[in-house]
């Protein structure tokens, strides 16, 4: 547990969004570290955070004494020659250019798991307590310029009842456990950042597209802080960039006053015109990037600090019983990913990223709560990049009345619900945040716990819709107090439901009883959408994948009709490691869609099928091709697919023709021709391309 004297602390450090900053970027510390483990917890008391006494900073820190060569990102989980659970430590030693004059330093995180102490050359540095969020702590009164310099890292994976995640009040076997694997290490990159005392330490893009103009507003936010010891003039200025790289505007600066020790918000604005508007569409993920500049002093002492980050210009609305993406409803599938490999662990090599988001989008799985804890920068960038819509959760699984009456666990998930906020917010792909995952969401705590964390989020960031995942005990207690007394006299404001701004239940059910949860909901707040936040079959306990399919198909059977039902989110995409009880003897949960290697099953394959979001319908022997835009679900408009005509036998290209727009419910007719052959060949593939190159649909004969 840390100590309330650092809580404080860490709140103000940990209010950063870790981007890296070419310009300032002083060492990046990913790569070759030395690490131990700790199991006697007796590190410190070894002098193991500390220069060992033979080495005076004059070279590189050598291999000695037992040591292990490893490389960070890490993680000692998945490497059999250490134990689980408990504490290890890291250690490496760097050398810092030297400096320009009032120069500071920032240690940053992307994420330690879970309970990380931090020592700079001997002396304590910092803490910090939650596993999938970015910290930084000040480097600068403990490192030595052009020499090396030490870091050791003393990392802890154990829990208790007071750590997110953790164990809960109870007697139960599984009160003392959690269903993920508590993955110990340096799990993400890490660096030093060299920036004068006065800095930016983050930016908040606001862009609101006005969708009937075209045009839109965009509010630059930047934070900036004063480490200095003297009272500081600054000036911020911002540009914005346009998807392709093109310098579009510069923004008015802003000039600011801060003392010592002082953080100020600086706010900088402008109209963008129509020509310059091209809006965030899960087909077409434009991008822009906004830099901001943050000068102090004149003439030859001038110090600039400077912060990137990508924005998307979009809307999320909730409306009428619709989830609206730019004034378009949208319906899709999606699916949960558990961060958990055999070989990574909870490391996220860029090839995993790829791999796992791919598999997503090719299966036209694109709405989920992915995870029941913050998902990591290259999961979001590449849904930013490759249009995928996420709702991001904090570390609230399975919370008792206890626990949300506990003040230090509510800090604590304050905390890390704030550092996951602040870290994510210019991510378009983002589309909510999420106060929990089945906890007791029924009791006066529940709804209490709903409204006082909803009310902490959007004095965040009031952009996003914010919910919570209900437990489906909390449907059915619903559904129980419904029918003792009626629609019209049931107190809908005494219900955590009616906080939450889109409806997500999970439904582990049969599809006749999910019908009946879903009714209910819609009926009580016909202005809110639904979506399905986890639903599934264990591979285990059916007897063979095509139950799970038939499952598959129920369920999709109740949400077709129901247009309120804007997502249907499998549980879960890959199988993982758990030690929960009724895990598998072989240590994992077999839910996934593909297995832990990633081979897809048939469910997979089968749901690659059924959610195309675009049929084709017929090809007759001449290239005519008749397309519909799937009416129920998923359903969502497509602008500027293309059409390809494939030669099965050679692999070439016959035709290729662009489609402007592609309306839920409606065929279009292409004449692909087939570049003047008289016929078709005898096979042939008919893919429909979404603007990214995604394929939305699919015919072959």
């Amino acid at each position: 547990m840390i100590a309330m004297r650092s809580l404080a602390v860490l709140v103000v450090l940990s209010s950063c969004c870790v981007m890296v900053r070419a310009e300032e970027t002083a060492v990046d510390l990913t790569g070759p570290w030395y690490f131990a483990p700790d199991p006697g917890a007796r590190g410190e008391s070894l002098g193991w955070h500390a220069p060992p006494a033979n080495w005076k900073g004059e070279k590189p820190l050598p291999a000695s004494g037992g040591w292990e060569a490893v490389t960070v990102p890490h993680c000692w989980s998945v490497d059999p020659r250490y134990g689980d659970t408990g504490k290890a430590w890291y250690r490496r030693s760097f050398t810092l250019a030297k400096p320009a004059p009032n120069t500071r330093y920032r240690l940053e995180f992307d994420a330690v798991f879970n309970r990380a102490r931090v020592w700079i050359n001997g002396k304590f540095a910092g803490e910090h307590e939650g596993g999938y969020t970015p910290f930084a702590l000040d480097a600068s009164p403990h490192l030595v310029p052009e020499r090396q310099n030490l870091i050791a890292v003393e990392v802890d994976n154990s829990w208790s009842m007071e750590t997110i995640p953790g164990a809960r009040p109870g007697n139960r076997p599984q009160d003392q456990l959690y269903p993920w694997w508590n993955y110990g290490g340096i799990t993400r990159p890490a660096r030093i950042i060299a920036h004068p005392a006065v800095h930016v330490v983050n930016q908040k893009v606001d862009a609101v597209p006005d969708l009937a103009a075209g045009t839109a507003r965009v509010t630059v936010t930047a934070i900036v802080a004063n480490s200095g010891a003297e009272r500081a003039t600054a000036h911020v200025t911002a540009r914005v960039t346009d998807p392709t790289g093109q310098r579009i505007v510069d923004l008015a600066p802003v000039g600011i006053e801060l003392a010592p020790g002082e953080t100020r918000h600086a706010r900088v604005e402008t109209s963008l015109t129509a020509d310059q508007v091209q809006l965030w569409r899960l087909d077409a993920p434009r991008l822009y990037t906004s830099a901001v500049e943050v000068t102090t002093g004149s003439d030859a002492a001038r110090r600039t600090s400077s912060h990137l980050t990508r924005f998307g210009i979009r809307s999320i609305e909730t409306r009428d019983g619709k989830l609206l993406l730019n004034g378009d409803p949208v319906r899709l599938a999606g699916a949960n990913r558990v961060m958990d490999h055999p070989r990574y662990g909870a490391t996220e090599p860029d090839e995993l990223v790829r791999q796992d988001m791919s598999l997503l989008k090719d299966a036209h799985l694109e709405l989920a709560r992915m995870q029941h804890y913050p998902l990591s920068k290259g999961v979001l960038d590449w849904a930013d990049e490759n249009g995928m819509l996420l709702i991001a959760e904090a570390g609230n699984w399975g919370f008792p009345v206890a626990h949300m009456e506990n003040r230090v666990i509510r800090e604590k998930f304050q905390r890390q619900m704030r550092e996951m906020v602040e870290s994510g917010w210019n991510h378009p792909s983002i589309i909510g945040w999420s106060v929990g995952n089945e906890y007791e969401s029924w009791t006066d705590a529940g709804l209490a716990w709903t409204k006082d964390m909803k009310a902490f989020v959007r004095s965040i960031d009031g952009s996003r819709p914010v919910v919570f995942v209900a437990l489906g005990a909390a449907c059915k207690r619903l559904l129980d107090d419904v029918n003792r007394t009626s629609h019209e006299s049931f107190a809908r404001d005494q219900s955590s439901f009616h906080y939450s701004d889109i409806l997500c239940p999970n439904v582990y059910a049969s599809p006749d009883e999910a019908a009946r949860w879903l009714d209910v909901l819609h009926e009580l707040w016909p202005d809110k959408p639904i979506l399905i936040a986890e639903y599934g079959k264990r591979l285990d306990q059916v007897k063979d994948e095509a139950e799970r399919i038939a499952h598959f198909e129920a369920m999709l059977g109740v949400v077709r009709p129901r247009s309120f039902v804007c997502g249907l989110s499998y549980w879960a995409l890959n199988d993982y490691r758990s030690r929960y009880p009724g895990t598998n003897p072989n240590g994992y949960r077999p839910w996934g869609l593909v297995d832990v290697e990633r081979t897809p099953r048939a469910l997979y394959q089968a749901m690659k099928t059924a959610l195309a979001p675009v049929v084709v319908k017929s090809v007759d022997e001449t290239g005519v091709v008749v397309l519909a835009g799937r009416a129920d679900f998923p359903s969502i408009r497509l602008r500027n697919a293309r059409v390809r005509l494939t030669s099965l036998e050679g692999g070439a290209t016959l035709a290729e023709r662009e489609v402007e727009l592609i309306e839920p419910g409606a065929e279009v007719r292409v004449d692909l021709g087939s570049n003047g052959a008289a016929k078709l060949p005898a096979t042939f593939r008919v893919e429909v391309l979404n603007e990214s190159g995604f394929v939305v649909g699919i015919g072959a004969r």
